[in-house]
Protein backbone atom coordinates (compact mmCIF):
# COMPACT_ATOMS: atom_id res chain seq x y z
CA UNK A 1 0.00 0.00 0.00
CA UNK A 2 1.67 3.50 -1.05
CA UNK A 3 1.27 6.43 0.51
CA UNK A 4 0.31 9.98 -1.40
CA UNK A 5 2.01 12.95 0.00
CA UNK A 6 -0.07 15.21 1.86
CA UNK A 7 -1.10 18.03 -0.76
CA UNK A 8 0.04 21.78 0.82
CA UNK A 9 -2.52 24.75 -0.42
CA UNK A 10 -0.64 25.28 -3.19
CA UNK A 11 -1.10 21.84 -4.55
CA UNK A 12 -4.25 21.88 -4.09
CA UNK A 13 -4.92 24.81 -5.83
CA UNK A 14 -2.77 23.70 -8.60
CA UNK A 15 -2.74 20.41 -9.12
CA UNK A 16 -0.84 20.26 -12.51
CA UNK A 17 2.76 20.41 -11.82
CA UNK A 18 4.51 22.94 -9.18
CA UNK A 19 8.43 23.66 -9.30
CA UNK A 20 9.95 23.71 -6.07
CA UNK A 21 13.73 24.05 -4.44
CA UNK A 22 15.18 23.34 -1.58
CA UNK A 23 17.34 25.57 0.86
CA UNK A 24 21.02 24.18 -0.95
CA UNK A 25 19.40 25.12 -4.29
CA UNK A 26 18.94 28.83 -2.64
CA UNK A 27 22.47 29.09 -1.37
CA UNK A 28 24.09 27.77 -4.84
CA UNK A 29 22.11 30.06 -6.93
CA UNK A 30 23.04 32.84 -4.66
CA UNK A 31 26.65 32.83 -4.21
CA UNK A 32 26.91 31.74 -8.02
CA UNK A 33 25.00 35.32 -8.72
CA UNK A 34 27.22 37.25 -6.32
CA UNK A 35 30.31 35.64 -7.55
CA UNK A 36 29.21 36.35 -11.32
CA UNK A 37 28.78 40.03 -9.98
CA UNK A 38 31.99 40.30 -9.00
CA UNK A 39 33.09 39.02 -12.31
CA UNK A 40 31.52 41.13 -14.01
CA UNK A 41 32.88 44.47 -11.68
CA UNK A 42 36.86 42.92 -11.95
CA UNK A 43 36.15 42.58 -16.58
CA UNK A 44 34.66 46.58 -16.25
CA UNK A 45 37.43 47.55 -14.42
CA UNK A 46 39.69 45.73 -16.85
CA UNK A 47 38.39 47.29 -19.89
CA UNK A 48 39.44 50.29 -18.46
CA UNK A 49 43.09 50.72 -19.66
CA UNK A 50 46.11 49.08 -20.53
CA UNK A 51 46.66 45.91 -18.34
CA UNK A 52 49.35 46.17 -16.04
CA UNK A 53 50.56 43.60 -13.04
CA UNK A 54 49.31 46.67 -10.43
CA UNK A 55 46.00 47.13 -12.45
CA UNK A 56 44.92 43.49 -12.21
CA UNK A 57 46.30 43.40 -8.48
CA UNK A 58 44.10 46.15 -7.82
CA UNK A 59 41.06 45.64 -10.07
CA UNK A 60 41.01 42.07 -8.54
CA UNK A 61 40.86 43.30 -5.00
CA UNK A 62 38.34 45.57 -5.75
CA UNK A 63 36.20 42.60 -7.56
CA UNK A 64 36.80 41.19 -4.16
CA UNK A 65 35.42 44.24 -2.09
CA UNK A 66 32.24 44.51 -4.46
CA UNK A 67 31.45 40.42 -3.91
CA UNK A 68 31.65 41.19 -0.21
CA UNK A 69 29.82 44.45 -0.56
CA UNK A 70 27.43 42.90 -3.25
CA UNK A 71 26.85 39.92 -0.86
CA UNK A 72 25.72 41.88 1.99
CA UNK A 73 23.06 43.76 -0.30
CA UNK A 74 22.04 40.85 -2.12
CA UNK A 75 21.37 39.09 1.25
CA UNK A 76 19.21 42.30 3.28
CA UNK A 77 17.29 42.69 -0.29
CA UNK A 78 18.51 40.85 -3.79
CA UNK A 79 17.77 37.05 -1.72
CA UNK A 80 14.29 37.99 -0.37
CA UNK A 81 13.06 39.11 -3.75
CA UNK A 82 14.61 35.82 -5.15
CA UNK A 83 12.51 34.25 -3.04
CA UNK A 84 9.36 35.53 -3.50
CA UNK A 85 9.79 35.57 -7.47
CA UNK A 86 10.74 31.66 -6.79
CA UNK A 87 7.84 30.93 -4.66
CA UNK A 88 5.47 33.09 -7.19
CA UNK A 89 7.21 30.98 -10.26
CA UNK A 90 5.89 27.87 -8.82
CA UNK A 91 3.34 26.77 -10.95
CA UNK A 92 6.17 27.49 -14.49
CA UNK A 93 7.55 24.85 -15.27
CA UNK A 94 9.65 26.35 -18.20
CA UNK A 95 12.52 27.13 -16.55
CA UNK A 96 13.85 29.45 -19.05
CA UNK A 97 11.02 31.56 -17.91
CA UNK A 98 12.21 30.92 -14.30
CA UNK A 99 15.54 32.95 -16.10
CA UNK A 100 13.60 35.77 -17.92
CA UNK A 101 11.98 36.49 -14.90
CA UNK A 102 14.91 36.41 -13.03
CA UNK A 103 16.62 38.78 -15.21
CA UNK A 104 13.72 40.99 -15.95
CA UNK A 105 12.63 41.44 -12.01
CA UNK A 106 15.86 41.97 -10.84
CA UNK A 107 17.32 44.37 -13.34
CA UNK A 108 13.86 46.56 -12.57
CA UNK A 109 14.45 46.37 -9.53
CA UNK A 110 17.85 47.45 -8.60
CA UNK A 111 17.44 49.72 -11.37
CA UNK A 112 14.32 51.48 -9.29
CA UNK A 113 16.67 51.33 -6.22
CA UNK A 114 19.83 52.36 -7.70
CA UNK A 115 18.14 55.76 -9.74
CA UNK A 116 16.42 56.67 -6.51
CA UNK A 117 19.52 56.50 -4.33
CA UNK A 118 21.62 58.58 -6.86
CA UNK A 119 21.63 61.30 -9.44
CA UNK A 120 23.66 59.79 -11.76
CA UNK A 121 23.13 59.28 -15.49
CA UNK A 122 19.74 56.92 -16.20
CA UNK A 123 21.45 54.96 -18.46
CA UNK A 124 24.98 54.35 -16.48
CA UNK A 125 22.58 53.08 -13.96
CA UNK A 126 20.47 50.47 -16.28
CA UNK A 127 23.51 49.38 -17.33
CA UNK A 128 24.46 48.56 -14.10
CA UNK A 129 21.43 46.99 -13.18
CA UNK A 130 21.09 44.87 -16.03
CA UNK A 131 24.82 43.55 -14.76
CA UNK A 132 22.71 42.90 -11.55
CA UNK A 133 19.75 40.92 -13.73
CA UNK A 134 22.01 38.85 -15.51
CA UNK A 135 24.24 37.96 -11.94
CA UNK A 136 20.62 37.08 -10.87
CA UNK A 137 19.69 34.67 -14.24
CA UNK A 138 23.04 33.27 -14.09
CA UNK A 139 22.77 32.30 -10.64
CA UNK A 140 18.96 30.56 -11.64
CA UNK A 141 20.35 28.86 -14.62
CA UNK A 142 22.97 27.38 -12.47
CA UNK A 143 20.18 25.80 -10.25
CA UNK A 144 18.37 24.32 -13.10
CA UNK A 145 19.47 20.61 -12.27
CA UNK A 146 18.39 20.88 -8.50
CA UNK A 147 15.18 22.07 -9.04
CA UNK A 148 12.18 19.46 -8.49
CA UNK A 149 8.96 19.81 -10.70
CA UNK A 150 6.32 17.66 -10.63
Amino acid sequence: MSQEPELDGFERSNPRHRVTFGFGAFVVGFLVAISVFALGALLLALLGGPLTWTQLVSASLLALVVGLYAGGVGLVIGAPIAFVLGLLLRPVANQWLHVLAFFLAMTTASFLILISLSSGDPLGTLELAALIGLAAAIGRLSVWKMMDIR
